[in-house]
């Protein structure tokens, strides 16, 4: 078992290191063309500026005669690929195949960088992605790549669906998952020929009318991926990687096309398979917002309340909107109330980053620039070995600031004395942690009382 801590190492010297993050780029559509097809290849280049990603296919629909010419299309549209806003991807064979090695060789060495995606049929385990995890590491290294190629896996057998999650989680290579529905049924015995959608014998009937049981009852149809696909979108959530609904093989069925690809985009999936140019308009109509919905989102850009009453009443309408996944917020002070507003405050994730940096030049001048409370006379004993012109003793009384050769309160370096300037620590915390000395007794107390502030030092905008 490997540690956590090896995860986004590299499996081979020399290989890009492994992506943190499954970049997410438009993929509503996977439009896939026979690699193997002379004339398909020479229309990919136009086929890539209709579509999110255009996929060589090496594995179904090619024949044994024809792997070798498959994957020399694949070479040609990768040497030539010229399309920044597309993504091009491949299927390679499966791996139980005598020709897998050759495709997975060949797309690193010959096609490389241009290739974004590779997608691996049958993936029935976590020890499946492992073997391709490793293997295009080592391929990476020798080729000199400068970024780690993706993995795609279809789920298509049972036990593929059965070891969903640990698939998901195998290897940070995993782009996402795709159900494949035709090989998936035949795998399960499934009393099914479709290429995805329905089936008029799977279906629920309305339950008899009690005063007339020989009446006729309604029927309605019902999904068959239903359950498979819905356990597919959490393991790919749940594991950050993308979910894709598979083919929908009735090309001149597009109603029911339409149907199947919406169904898949409500449950979570961000695009599907097309085999067809017809299907390619139907997947982008699908897969895209619907116009409506981005005229009704709502982004706040900047919203500050000028009262503590005002800014109350800004986050409370920032928590009401309907349907709000994340409320995300940067730049506030330390001390913001926000934490004492939520209901659930240990929900809530913070980071602190530095905002301002201070340095006092001019002891003397800055102390006599700030105000403070009223308090007993102070006596600071400050060192300064860059500026030397600030070591010396320092008399706070009265609002007023002078030099002073009297016994000190507090012994403290300049750069302790800029932290507590504005507020943002105090001279005990400092204290405590060695950078501030005492001395003599309530010292710390009286020069806190001194110094203190009703907020933390906030800054609210970059410079």
């Amino acid at each position: 078992m490997r540690s956590p801590k090896d995860f986004f190492r590299p499996l081979a010297v020399g290989a890009p290191a492994p992506l943190r993050e499954t970049p997410v780029r438009p993929s509503r559509m996977i439009h896939f063309f026979p690699a193997s097809n002379p004339k398909m290849v020479a229309r990919a280049p136009d086929m890539a500026g209709q579509v999110d990603v255009l996929l060589a296919n090496l594995e179904d629909g090619v024949p044994a005669a024809d792997k070798d010419a498959a994957r020399a299309g694949l070479v040609e549209v990768g040497k030539k690929w010229s399309a920044p806003d597309t993504q091009l991807w491949t299927r390679v064979n499966s791996l139980d195949s005598p020709w897998a090695l050759d495709d997975l060789t060949t797309a690193v060495a010959e096609v490389g960088d241009a290739l974004d995606v590779i997608m691996i049929p049958k993936v029935e385990g976590p020890e499946d992605i492992h073997y391709v995890d490793r293997l295009l590491a080592q391929l990476e290294a020798r080729a000199g790549l400068t970024k780690p190629l993706l993995v795609h896996a279809i789920l298509e057998t049972a036990r593929g669906v059965a070891n969903v999650e640990e698939i998901c989680a195998s290897s940070p290579r995993m782009q996402g998952l795709s159900l494949g529905p035709a090989d998936l049924a035949a795998n399960r015995r499934m009393k099914t020929t479709r290429v995805g959608g329905g089936h008029p014998g799977y279906l629920v009937r309305q339950d008899p009318d009690p005063d007339d049981p020989e009446a006729p009852r309604a029927a309605f149809q019902q999904d068959l991926w239903h359950y498979t696909l819905a356990r597919m979108v959490d393991a790919c959530v749940s594991n950050g990687v993308l979910p894709y609904y598979g083919p929908f093989g009735d090309i001149r069925d597009t109603v029911a096309c339409e149907d199947q690809f919406r169904n898949a985009f409500l449950l979570g999936c961000v695009g599907a398979w097309s085999l067809h140019p017809t299907q390619i308009a139907i997947a982008k109509r699908v897969f895209s917002p619907d116009p409506a919905d981005v005229a009704h989102a709502q982004r706040v850009i900047e919203a500050m309340g000028v009262t503590p009453e005002a800014s109350r009443d800004v986050w409370r309408t920032l928590f009401d909107i309907d349907w709000m996944e994340r409320v995300k917020a940067s730049l506030l002070p330390v001390d913001h109330p926000l934490f004492l507003l939520l209901a659930e405050p240990r929900r809530m994730s913070f980071r602190v980053g530095d905002g301002v940096w201070l340095r006092l030049v001019d002891v003397g001048r800055a102390l006599s620039g700030r105000s403070y409370a009223e308090g007993n006379a102070v006596v600071l004993d400050v060192s300064d070995e860059f500026c030397p012109w600030n070591t010396g003793r320092w008399k706070l009384e009265g609002g007023e600031v002078t030099r002073t050769d009297g016994e000190s309160d507090l012994r403290c370096g300049v750069d302790a004395l800029a932290s507590v300037y504005l507020g943002g620590f105090t001279f005990a915390q400092l204290a405590r942690a060695g950078r501030v000395g005492e001395a003599r007794d309530g010292g710390l107390a009286r020069a806190d009382a001194l110094f203190g502030t009703e907020r933390a030092p906030w800054c609210p905008e970059i410079f």
